[in-house]
């Protein structure tokens, strides 16, 4: 098996390849913009080749302010074929050293279902059955909500908004682990148990800092008499603008604050001019998707989350 970085000539191959002839401009469209945004390297998407003939697609995937590959995307290979495992694990056996090389620490991917835009990834089961044989871990399982700019109701005026320029880091911080202590998120629980609390908090208020924002835009919220209830983080993807993170804490569940909260932080993607607005939460917290469809999200696909640590020299 071999691995062709991709060139500009060759990029109409790499989307037929990728995906089914009805979904090559849409991800065209999306190639496009990442490239634009630097999401994406032509040099990091990779055409398959296995017994002479090319047989599938990968590339890497990154935030723009990051610097080493952080997924893997637009990962096509002949799924239909009995022998799909083994060419898949040759396949990462080749991409996984290439990743390391360029600093990646760790590689995470994703499947959608049904199969959606911008990746069309279909025979789901299969790609999951890969991923377990080559030790990823599931990391959790969502449901992906998604809405247009628009109409949306006022912002309730039972809470008081501190944004991140007003109250700091640490304010952040604490409210973040305040509210991860009884989540429904798999993959929180899991790294609070690894990192403990604390440590959890500041390192995924670390990564939600890749993302692109204002510190404007990220509010704490106090109800009345002083107490913190929640926050809220919303940003922009480098395809459409997202609720990256939204708590409240323990001891204001049940008041219907996430509803207060997610308006909030809804109005403020629209003011910044995002178009589609997207966001997940864990398969298990209801009372989550019930908030974003009173908000008009409408939920449009489950996600599966994988990551894989790679460890130096394997």
């Amino acid at each position: 098996m071999k691995l062709h970085p991709l060139t500009s000539e060759q990029l109409e191959t790499f989307l037929q390849l990728a995906v089914p002839s009805e979904h090559v401009e849409d991800v065209r469209r999306y190639v496009e913009n990442m490239l634009a945004r630097d999401s994406m390297r032509l040099d990091w998407c990779f055409l398959v080749e296995d017994a002479g003939s090319l047989i599938g697609t990968v590339a890497f995937w990154k935030l723009p302010s990051q610097h080493v590959p952080a997924s893997l995307v637009l990962l096509s290979l002949p799924w239909e074929r009995e022998d799909v495992y083994t060419l898949g694990e040759h396949l990462f056996a080749l991409l996984l050293p290439q990743m390391r090389s360029l600093g990646a620490k760790m590689i995470d991917l994703v499947i959608d279902e049904p199969a959606c835009s911008p990746q069309w990834q279909y025979a789901p089961e299969r790609r999951k059955e890969l991923f377990q044989r080559l030790s990823f871990r599931l990391d959790r399982v969502t449901m992906r909500f998604e809405r247009s700019a628009g109409a949306l109701p006022l912002v309730p005026d039972r809470l008081v908004f501190r944004s991140l320029d007003e109250v700091g880091e640490a304010v952040f911080i604490d409210a973040i682990e305040q509210a991860s202590a009884h989540t429904f998120d798999r993959y929180i629980q899991q790294e609070r148990e690894l990192l403990g609390a604390r440590e959890q908090a500041r390192m995924f208020f670390e990564d939600m800092q890749s993302m692109e924002y204002k510190p404007q835009w990220w509010k704490v919220a106090y109800v009345p008499d002083g107490t913190l209830a929640g926050f809220v983080l919303p940003a922009l993807a480098p395809a459409f603008g997202t609720i990256a993170y939204i708590g409240v804490l323990p001891a204001h569940r049940g008041q219907g604050y996430g509803y207060d909260l997610l308006v909030q932080g809804t109005q403020t993607l629209i003011d910044a001019g995002a178009h589609v607005l997207r966001a997940d939460t864990d398969i298990k917290n209801e009372p989550m998707a019930r908030t974003f469809r009173r908000v008009g999200y409408r939920q449009f696909a489950k996600r599966t989350e994988f990551s894989l640590k790679l460890a130096s020299g394997k």
